[in-house]
């Protein structure tokens, strides 16, 4: 065990990195799994407990109901009871003090004691606010209280109304209820109120056991959320209880806490009765499930962790061998072959590798070669559609020439022509630059020759720049351009200007004219047509020689080639070329790329 524990935190970077996606990806596992279960048994604590506090809820709310209800039975036996009626309307001395006199009422309301014990007493009051009471406690004890159910009761129907009240006597609710005796079957006169006091504490402790969870807080509230019974000390009677208007939300707050809250409805006495219990405490089942299971995953990283380790090591040691052999055999310059012995586990991939490295060599100068080939044939595909694109536009500038009888002209153009012939037979795809300049300036003694005084030429180059090496016919697309697009249909007098420079390490090229420019929508064409992979499958209507130029230019410097072309209606054509200064090598006739 000792050497386990020792060999599975040995440092090694590709262990840790195999060992670390174990377990990442075991914990992945867990936590989704952690993540399931904990859902799955939120759910079903969730449910089983608001299951369980519905019911007791529901319970209690139906016994609370028919509790409520032995009160208000009185106050429907005495709504319409002639009896008590008349001894109040037919009173003679302003007072109701008939009512203790009368013999039927004393048996009514003798009756009425027997049947609820809790009533702690009983009030009536006349139309004119005369009050009195069939009990021992002084009416003071609740004036407030029977002065604001008096208001409630007031022009309203005949249903009771509930009114809680608290002293140093008792705590309870006052039922109010109008007494009326009928005129006819519908119509009734209303002859004052009867006030039903009830002692609340037999409530509390014959229905309030079912709730002996300390954060479970019980209310009993009228329909508009009055609180009339509570055992929450943080809540005074007649307070309302702030429950939200939709009544399928879960929680509300009690005293800044958050609580998940029950509401059962009381059908015959139109009361609620609401059950309020700490989200905190509910939840508490739940957090503490969570712990364990995270103390349960904790656990189980640590016995991972030994676990990936191990398994990462076996897994490494084989792939570090070879890697050692390749590293070894790479320095020693036996082409990356893996030449060590090897046991027999590993002996299978190195014979693989060993004939993969084989396989490769071949493969890599067969391509190596196959690429080389294919770019000079691409360049002498380049040239040869120069050579008559050139010669056709010289011959026939001899032939209108000819037409004229200018045969010293002719005699210039055929020597420079010689010259620009010579240089075109050239066989080396590289040249100097002072061959290009000569080989332009022929050209342009040609064209000066044509055009006369209509057309004139600038050649500008750096003494440092003639010898360096360049490649062939980088200029003349672009000069003939200026001249057949540019200065032949410009009414001034056409202008070229070429200059070379030696700037910084690189040879740059800039030919303007003050021809009629090109129109923006095609200068944008020949831009795109530029970028084209393939010259074959480019638009050759947008300049096949400047096509030619910019892939000629690319497939021998690569990115360092560039080629800019700028030009304004109307005022003319500037172009710009540019490559990495390259020395000329003398007697070059390789006839391949640079």
């Amino acid at each position: 065990m000792k050497n386990f524990v020792k060999r599975s935190f040995v440092g090694k970077s590709l262990n840790g990195k195999i060992a670390a996606s174990i377990i990442a990806i075991v914990w992945i596992m867990m936590l989704v799994f952690m993540g399931l279960f904990c859902y799955t048994y939120y759910g079903m604590i969730m449910e089983r407990l608001t299951k369980d506090i519905s019911q007791r809820t529901s319970l209690v709310a139906d016994a609370a109901d028919d509790w409520v209800m032995q009160y208000i039975k009185i106050t429907d036996n005495s709504f319409s009871n002639a009896t008590l009626n008349n001894a109040i309307k037919h009173k003679n001395d302003n007072t109701v003090s008939e009512i203790l006199y009368n013999f039927e009422m004393q048996n009514f309301l003798q009756s009425i004691s027997v049947a609820a014990n809790d009533i702690s007493d009983i009030y009536f009051e006349d139309v004119q606010g005369d009050i009195i009471g069939l009990g021992n406690v002084s009416r003071d004890y609740f004036w407030s209280e029977l002065h604001e159910v008096r208001k409630a009761v007031g022009d309203s129907d005949v249903a009771p109304h509930f009114r809680a009240f608290s002293n140093e006597y008792m705590s309870g609710i006052i039922i109010a209820r109008r007494i009326a005796s009928y005129d006819d079957y519908y119509k009734y006169t209303v002859n004052g109120i009867m006030y039903v006091l009830v002692n609340t504490e037999g409530f509390g402790q014959k229905y309030i056991k079912y709730f002996s969870n300390g954060s479970e807080k019980t209310f009993l509230t009228d329909a508009n959320n009055n609180i009339l019974i509570s055992d929450n000390d943080n809540y005074k009677s007649n307070e309302q209880l702030m429950l939200p208007a939709d009544l399928n939300e879960k929680t509300i707050s009690l005293g800044g806490e958050k609580s998940y809250f029950f509401v059962s409805n009381l059908e015959k006495s139109n009361l609620k009765f609401v059950t309020t219990v700490s989200c905190r405490d509910f939840n508490a089942p739940i957090q503490s499930m969570i712990f364990n299971v995270f103390v349960i995953l904790l656990i189980l990283s640590v016995i991972i962790s030994f676990v990936a380790k191990k398994v990462a090591e076996s897994i490494a040691e084989p792939i570090r061998k070879i890697a050692v052999v390749m590293d070894n055999a790479r320095a020693d310059r036996y082409m990356g072959k893996l030449s060590e012995p090897m046991d027999e586990v590993l002996m299978p991939i190195v014979k693989s590798y060993n004939s993969m490295i084989d396989e490769l060599d071949v493969l890599v100068n067969k391509e190596l070669a196959y690429q080389i080939k294919v770019k000079e044939a691409t360049l002498k595909a380049f040239e040869q559609q120069i050579n008559p694109h050139f010669l056709y536009n010289t011959l026939n500038m001899i032939r209108v020439m000819s037409s004229y009888g200018e045969t010293d002209k002719i005699d210039v153009i055929l020597t420079e022509l010689g010259n620009m012939m010579k240089y075109c037979n050239n066989r080396n795809h590289s040249v100097k630059v002072s061959d290009e300049i000569n080989n332009i300036k022929a050209y342009l003694k040609i064209i000066k020759i044509r055009f006369g005084d209509d057309f004139d030429y600038k050649v500008d180059t750096d003494t440092n720049a003639v010898e360096c090496q360049t490649i062939k016919f980088i200029l003349q697309p672009f000069i003939e351009n200026a001249v057949k697009h540019g200065v032949s249909k410009s009414e001034d007098t056409g202008m070229i200007d070429i200059s070379v420079k030696n700037d910084d390490g690189r040879l740059t090229y800039i030919i303007s004219d003050n021809g009629t420019g090109i129109p923006t929508d095609r200068l944008r064409q020949i831009k795109n047509n530029l970028n084209s992979s393939d010259m074959y499958n480019a638009d050759k209507n947008l300049g096949i020689g400047i096509l030619n130029v910019y892939m000629r230019g690319k497939l021998n410097y690569g990115d360092d080639f560039r080629l800019e072309i700028y030009s304004t209606v109307n005022k003319g054509t500037r172009v710009e070329i540019g490559h990495p200064i390259v020395p000329f090598e003398k007697n070059e006739n390789r006839g391949g790329i640079l």
